[in-house]
């Protein structure tokens, strides 16, 4: 249940600080390109000691940013909120689909998020095939009970359709054809060079990456691919 999710969520991050991580709001205003001024405006509006006090008004305009612009101390403290918004339907609020948690634990290296390759080259698949979740594990210091909340939020998304990469496989693999077919044709000369053997290749890298999570979690879903209705 829901808030089953919540409480497993907030049991293994209750103790988590921000430590030199960045706001919320100061996120937001790095996005938009913020001077000092207003930046520092923003840092002071970011008094939250624990990451389940931020209000709804910043978790709907901010947490879309929250992670983004983060070190590794503020990526740890705001995981645990983002889950939780995500999970109380945050994403009905707010023009941000994705909070972006998938991402930072699936699709990034740490520290070095700015040298993922761009999505529509073959180094991106090379980049998906050298993510181990035992080095993301080991990068944030996470513990046992964080690893199973974190992968008890991925099969939540899974069973409420939040993420494309849940679909059952063959039907991701049509998708993933089809979006082959568009981009080969309109992407301009350069921005896309894969082939489709490739872009299906990087389909089952991701799904390896987040069945890596449930392993890790101790989750053996009985059937963890969904076809949506």
């Amino acid at each position: 249940t829901t808030e089953f999710i919540k409480k497993t969520i907030f049991d293994a991050f209750k103790d988590v600080s921000k430590g030199n991580g960045i706001g919320a709001r100061e996120c937001t205003a790095i996005d938009e390109y913020a001077g000092e001024i207003d930046l520092k405006i923003a840092r002071d509006k970011d008094i939250e000691d624990h990451w389940c006090k931020y209000p709804e008004e910043c978790k709907i305009n901010d947490f879309g940013n929250a992670l983004n612009y983060n070190n590794r101390e503020g990526i740890l403290f705001h995981l645990p909120a983002l889950m939780t918004a995500e999970v109380e339907g945050i994403q009905d609020k707010t023009d941000v689909r994705d909070i972006t948690v998938h991402t930072h634990l699936c699709e990034y290296i740490p520290p070095d998020f700015e040298k993922k390759p761009h999505h529509g080259h073959s180094e991106y698949l090379d980049y998906l095939k050298s993510i181990t979740i035992e080095s993301i594990i080991a990068y944030y210091g996470l513990s046992s009970d964080q690893v199973h909340a974190i992968s008890l939020y991925f099969l939540w998304q899974m069973h409420n359709g939040y993420s494309n990469i849940f679909e059952e496989r063959e039907a991701w693999v049509e998708i993933t054809k089809q979006m082959h077919e568009g981009s080969s044709k309109y992407a301009r000369p350069g921005d896309y060079t894969l082939t489709l053997e490739e872009a299906i290749a990087i389909v089952d890298e991701e799904h390896r990456i987040v069945r890596g999570w449930f392993s890790s979690g101790s989750i053996e879903p009985s059937n963890w691919v969904v076809v949506r209705k």
